[in-house]
């Protein structure tokens, strides 16, 4: 796989777990309101919106996986994405102080259109060295050693 193509499948991921995010904010939450959607591939997070009647912002990293909902009990978060998404959060909360700000880690899946969001805003990462391919879309990609933590699907939020 070449790296033009890598970028290719990566955009199109980006690009379906954005929309799936839209369509279901619009059937399931149309009292959330979409702030934006990140302008890179390589930001450090997909979503920002508000939510409800508290109005509260909150910062999304979406995945859209290939997997089913009930396939692993377990997913991985990659310690390079956590700390990009508290960096964006504080950086956040300088620019408006008086905000409540949280993140979101938002998973849909191939069975469902029902996605699962973890509150990962106060999480305590426990992180452990994994290996990994170092780009998962590239079949032939190299293993490297990764520090991640594990999301369970019993501590996601129920909406």
């Amino acid at each position: 796989m070449t790296s033009n193509e890598i970028n290719q499948s990566i955009s199109k991921d980006e690009a379906i777990g954005r929309a799936r995010f839209s369509d279901f904010q619009i059937t399931q939450q149309p009292d959330w309101d979409i702030n934006k959607f990140s302008e890179t591939t390589s930001a450090s997070w997909d979503v920002s919106y508000y939510t409800g009647t508290t109005r509260d912002m909150v910062i999304g990293e979406i995945k859209n996986r290939s997997k089913s909902d009930n396939q692993y009990d377990t997913w991985i978060l990659e310690e390079i994405k956590i700390r990009g998404l508290f960096e964006t959060k504080r950086l956040l909360q300088l620019k408006y102080p008086n905000a409540t700000i949280y993140i979101h880690y938002i998973n849909f899946y191939n069975n469902t259109d029902k996605p699962r969001f973890w509150d990962i805003t106060n999480l305590i990462p426990d992180f452990e060295s994994n290996s990994y391919p170092k780009n998962s879309f590239d079949p032939n990609a190299k293993i490297v050693d990764k520090l991640s933590m594990m999301l369970k699907n019993n501590e996601a939020i129920n909406l």
